[in-house]
């Protein structure tokens, strides 16, 4: 069933029971705003939605300006610039990145009604890729700067996989040509002497020839520049209270997990998406069912991306319910490019403890292995998770932590990043065991300082991970809070 079949199927189910039930049981408002900048570049809590990342508590709804001549028909959600310092270090401890970054962030609303049931929203980012919203601005030592070091850092793991095959090959023309006719044992004798002098000769020859290919590979993903992107740019109607479709270019409903076991907070989907929040007649407060097309890794710009709109290789359903005032849990099942994933995440609210505000926990489960045409590795099935807590001191400052577990076959959601130990969830937690600590100190209403902080516990030494260990700290500056102070959106 495609797309279009399919939410014709849905809107019509919904329309004519709501007419009914949902006409005789006024349920009370629930907040319908758009999605808060999923604001990442693939990094520090603090950075991922500002001041709400994987690490840190939900961003709060943003707040629409007293209604003016403007604000009856747009609406600013969300305005933010950042700047950082950011240190990554690879397996072999090689300094991959020590670089200087900004980042802006911009959310908006078009409403073609007062109340803005029916409006055109927009998710406007700088960065290049998938996964970082944050880009390069020049100083130091970035990522166009480090592929040298990256690709030199890489080759001898990749080069192992090559290197018996070629030492194997080259033996056997040896003997096939000096020792025609031998008898076995003395060709077992032979090859026994000559492997280990083929290897030391071959090794260099073979580790140089990887490095040159995977430079090659990578040299022109240039993440520099002060480009902004339309990362998300969709349709959003709500017919009916507690019901919205949206279509377009869209982001990701993770429910209560996080981009630890899910995908970056600055990753981008096209297609549709139709969430129901009626607790009152479906028990849970969010049942939710996407058909959309994930890719396009490096376009981040939805208007290069329209024609994916006729494809569907992403399903997701995912249903979230409020525990009480203290918790709230969500489980999904998602299908993407044959890959079979179940998530499940609950966070509780522990403040009365006055040692912790709030604790989550997130896991996942892959189910069944994979293959893909043009990759020669198993993706195995596989599970993994992530712990988090977090603690407001004095109001102003806001520390947190945890450790997280994310299987290496989680790149089989982009098998193309398993070399590199590159996976599409959050990029400064990528694959492996590892804890990572953040704070963040709020200055002034529109300024804070965000710093984060990961290494492994342990690391498998015959694997290449590109973010072996990841620093990153700066500021975020809030333009929305300064422009509504001006009154110029009212």
């Amino acid at each position: 069933m495609n797309w279009k079949h399919m939410t014709t199927f849905v809107v019509a189910t919904i329309l004519s029971c709501a007419s009914v039930s949902f006409a005789q049981t006024a349920a009370p408002a629930v907040d319908q705003s758009s999605l808060v900048a999923a604001v990442a570049a693939g990094d520090t809590n603090e950075e991922k939605k500002d001041s709400a990342s994987p690490s840190t508590a939900p961003a709060p709804q943003p707040q629409a300006a007293p209604e003016g001549k403007i604000g009856r028909w747009f609406e600013l959600q969300n305005f933010t610039i950042s700047t950082r310092y950011r240190n990554v270090t690879d397996s072999v401890d090689g300094q991959f990145l020590s670089q200087n970054q900004h980042r802006e962030i911009i959310d908006m609303k078009f409403k073609f009604d007062a109340k803005g049931k029916y409006s055109l929203n927009a998710h406007v980012s700088s960065g290049y890729y998938f996964n970082w919203a944050y880009a390069d601005s020049g100083w130091g030592k970035g990522t166009a700067h480090s592929f040298p070091i990256l690709a030199h850092d890489m080759a001898p793991f990749k080069a192992r996989e090559i290197i018996p095959g070629v030492v194997n090959a080259t033996v056997n023309q040896i003997l096939a040509a000096q020792y025609a006719g031998a008898p076995p044992e003395v060709l077992a004798q032979v090859r026994a002497i000559l492997t280990p002098q083929v290897t030391a000769q071959v090794t260099p020859i073979v580790t140089k020839q990887v490095e040159t290919a995977i430079y090659n590979q990578i040299k022109d993903l240039n993440n520099q520049g002060w480009n902004l992107y339309f990362r998300q740019f969709y349709f959003s109607a709500k017919p009916i209270e507690g019901v919205e479709v949206q279509y377009g270019g869209i982001g990701f409903n993770r429910g209560v997990s996080t981009e630890m076991t899910s995908y970056d907070d600055d990753g981008y989907l096209v297609g549709g998406r139709i969430s129901i929040k009626r607790p009152k007649q479906l028990f849970f407060n969010e049942v939710s069912i996407t058909y959309a097309y994930l890719g396009d890794e490096f376009k981040p710009n939805f208007f290069r991306r329209t024609e994916r709109l006729g494809h569907a290789n992403y399903h997701q359903f995912l249903v979230r319910k409020q525990i009480g005032t203290r918790a709230e849990a969500s489980a999904d099942y998602t299908w993407q490019d044959r890959v079979d994933m179940m998530r499940e995440a609950i966070k509780v609210n522990i403040k009365e403890t006055k040692v912790l505000d709030w604790v989550r926990f997130e896991t996942y489960q892959r189910i069944g292995d994979n293959r893909f045409v043009g990759y020669s590795d198993v993706y195995k099935a596989g599970n993994g998770f992530a712990f988090q807590a977090e603690k407001t001191i004095k109001r102003k400052l806001s520390v947190g932590g945890g450790y997280s577990q994310i299987d290496r076959n989680y790149t089989a959601l982009n098998p193309g990043g398993k070399p590199f130990g590159y996976a599409i969830n959050g990029d400064r937690t990528g694959v492996g065991d590892r804890f990572f600590a953040y704070a963040k100190y709020q200055f002034a209403p529109e300024v804070s300082f965000d710093a984060y902080f990961s290494k492994p516990v342990h690391m498998n030494h015959d694997e290449f991970t590109w973010n072996k260990r990841y620093f990153t700290a700066g500021f975020i500056f809030d333009a929305k809070k300064l422009i509504q102070k001006t009154g110029l959106l009212n």
